[in-house]
């Protein structure tokens, strides 16, 4: 073999843990100038390079079904609307159907602004999905914060053997004074039942647009119960968007007094040349 060649091998690794149980892999790249093998932390999806997929339990049949109607209903019932909201109307000649083939990420940075210069933002899709904490995406008016959400609920929702996380998106600004669980029930379009054998059973992944700690009375109720709801379900992870000046690399001070959910904050930056010509590629091909 030649030294400018990489042998990659694939080691599968079964760990057994106390309360539950994964099967894991990783890529080995041989290192020639160490003579070594070191794991490909590009793939998987975990930070240190492996892949891992939970051994889940058996489980009974009920609650089998109420997951893939869960499943079954977001594509049903929300996956035209969000694709409308990226594509709008067909264009002919171009083979884009779906928010999936639209969406390019803007670049989303811990604080810091991006330049052309720079070759890659901090953030990528698939950090995002394995992230086990919950995350807030600030961005200014119009950069992407709602696209971006309906792009994660097709990612969670579509590879959810790997994911393991039940998506369900809402815009906290419309949710009225409904509670949580209402809200969560219309989306799914489940009764109090099967909403209960879904949480109990199954992580979930709350995708909350414009959680913005405005000081009115309303907003502050309906965050209260969002606050609250995930103190009961140590299952449910938030991921949210809010608005912010991404000039400042800092979250807003209302955000910073009385935010009481533990959030990774995160910026979308304006996109650069590199992001307007994939677009621009997408929507004007060759």
């Amino acid at each position: 073999m030649s030294s400018n060649k990489v042998l990659v091998v694939l080691i599968i690794i079964v760990i057994s843990c106390s309360r539950k149980k994964e099967k894991c892999s990783h890529i080995d790249l041989h290192n020639h100038s160490k003579k070594d093998y070191v794991i490909n932390t590009d793939a998987g999806n975990t930070d240190d390079g492996k892949f891992c997929q939970n051994i889940p339990p058996k489980l009974k049949r009920k609650t089998i079904d109420i997951t893939n109607k869960a499943l079954e209903n977001i594509k049903d019932n929300h996956y035209a609307l969000m694709n409308d909201c990226m594509i709008g109307v067909k264009v002919d000649d171009i083979d884009i159907t779906c928010i999936k083939d639209a969406f390019i990420l803007p670049p989303i940075t811990l604080g810091k602004s991006l330049s052309d210069e720079d070759e890659n933002p901090d953030i990528t899709i698939n950090q995002i999905v394995k992230a086990n904490y919950h995350q807030m995406f600030f961005g200014n008016k119009e950069s992407g914060k709602t696209v971006l959400l309906y792009r994660l609920v097709r990612e969670f929702a579509d590879e959810y053997q790997y994911t393991r996380r039940i998506p369900i998106y809402f815009n906290l600004d419309e949710i009225g004074n409904k509670e949580i669980e209402t809200v969560l029930k219309e989306y799914l379009s489940f009764n109090s039942n099967e909403l209960k054998n879904l949480i109990e059973n199954n992580d979930i992944v709350l995708l909350v647009d414009n959680l913005n700690y405005k000081d009115t009375g309303e907003n502050i109720e309906r965050i209260k119960k969002l606050e609250a709801f995930i103190d009961n379900y140590s299952n449910v992870k938030v991921i949210a968007t809010g608005d912010g000046d991404i000039s400042t690399g800092v979250p807003p001070i209302d955000y910073i007094e009385y935010c009481k959910i533990a959030f990774k904050s995160l910026f979308i930056q304006n996109l650069r040349s590199k992001e307007i010509k994939s677009i621009i590629k997408l929507w004007i091909p060759d």
